[in-house]
């Protein structure tokens, strides 16, 4: 309260130089580069990157909304979409090489299902047999849905 203009002159500086510090922030998350170049780990990564198509993930997580919302067509349709969205997408030079996701599952499921036909590599066509489908494959044993949803 006893000097208002020296403190409202500091903040103000502050204000100018935090201002004008914004537009340098930028997001980078390459975590490979935080290596030196010389690293082993760098060089490895850098290599696979080079030769075998890269060795990045990439995580996407979808909410449908609504409790067993994998056993709407739509729902599978509108992802089979994103996928291909997805896969024709480049940004910077990166492409997306492969992709996997419950669709895979449930097309080889389905496939499977009708004597391994490539007609039948498809989403099934209804709510009913998609849920018949997962069951099916979850009884199997096999533990891969887990890599695919959080139920």
């Amino acid at each position: 309260m006893a000097y208002p203009k020296i403190i409202t002159a500091i903040c103000g500086t502050f204000t100018v130089f935090a201002c004008a510090g914004i537009f340098k922030v930028y997001m980078s998350h390459d975590d490979v580069r935080w290596y030196p170049e010389s690293h082993p780990t760098r060089i490895a990564v850098e290599t696979l990157d080079e030769n075998v198509s890269g060795s990045r993930t990439l995580e996407v997580y979808i909410d449908t909304g609504m409790a067993n919302g994998l056993y709407d067509r739509n729902v599978l349709l509108l992802l089979e979409d994103i996928e291909l969205l997805i896969g024709e997408l480049e940004v910077h030079g990166i492409k997306a090489k492969k992709m996997n996701s419950i669709l895979n599952v449930i097309k080889q499921t389905h496939q499977t299902l009708n004597e391994n036909k490539p007609e039948f590599y498809s989403i099934p066509e209804t709510r009913a047999l998609i849920a018949q489908e997962l069951l099916l494959f979850e009884n199997s044993g096999a533990d891969s849905l887990k890599d695919f949803t959080d139920n």
